[in-house]
């Protein structure tokens, strides 16, 4: 395992949406064995109307076995600024299912990564530290609103395409704070809501920008 990356998941806050009693306490006992402490749970994605995301978490974890659509709606509405959560925070759904279809799907409302279940805690750290050192993109547009996952032809490519705060690396120099996430919420809460009233003016991404193979997203590969 990355002994860095294993150091930075254990400064970060992580909430876990698992429903399955047996899976969660087997990742997160795996989790505890490694130091990585500051585990949050929630049994459902339906739940996080009892209990609210929080601007100190770093990482999400959710399933999408179980509510699909609870999931994707999850994480549209964190990716547009409507979650009291970071909109930019590394996002990872954890399913069996790896259908092309359902990982299109859950890719356009911009979920950075897929961990194929089962997975060991090594797939989780090992896949970290890219997180923590690369710029983060993000793109704003009419038909998408997430992180961009293309390489190098992303420079100079379509679209409006914002460099955003990384988290991860900030806490990994102990330089995080919760006021700055409120900051950046608020800040990209308003550009969402200027681009759904038309006060800026921004195009649909070209096809080409989904042309990713989907299996990119997909940890462990297959």
């Amino acid at each position: 395992m990355d002994k860095a990356a294993l150091d930075l998941l254990a400064k970060c806050h992580i909430l876990h949406i698992e429903p399955s009693v047996k899976l969660t306490e087997a990742l997160e006992g795996m989790l505890r064995e490694d130091g990585i402490l500051n585990i949050q749970h929630i049994a459902s994605t339906q739940d996080v109307a009892a209990h609210p995301l929080s601007l100190e978490t770093d990482i999400l974890l959710i399933d999408f076995d179980h509510d699909v659509d609870a999931g994707i709606d999850l994480v549209r509405d964190i990716r547009m600024g409507r979650q009291k959560a970071d909109p930019f925070l590394l996002t990872i759904g954890m399913q069996s299912d790896t259908d092309s279809r359902l990982v299109k799907q859950e890719a356009r409302v911009g979920l950075d990564v897929i961990l194929k279940k089962p997975f060991s805690t090594a797939d989780l750290i090992d896949h970290i530290a890219p997180f923590a050192t690369k710029p983060r993109r993000f793109a704003l547009s009419k038909n998408y609103v997430g992180p961009d996952r293309r390489g190098k032809e992303r420079l100079g490519a379509e679209g409006d395409i914002h460099i955003v705060p990384n988290r991860l690396k900030l806490r990994a120099g102990d330089r995080f704070t919760v006021q700055d996430a409120e900051h950046w919420l608020l800040s990209w809460r308003q550009m969402v809501e200027d681009m759904e009233a038309g006060r800026m003016i921004v195009d649909r991404l070209p096809i080409s920008f989904f042309d990713s193979p989907v299996e990119e997203l997909i940890i462990p590969k297959l």
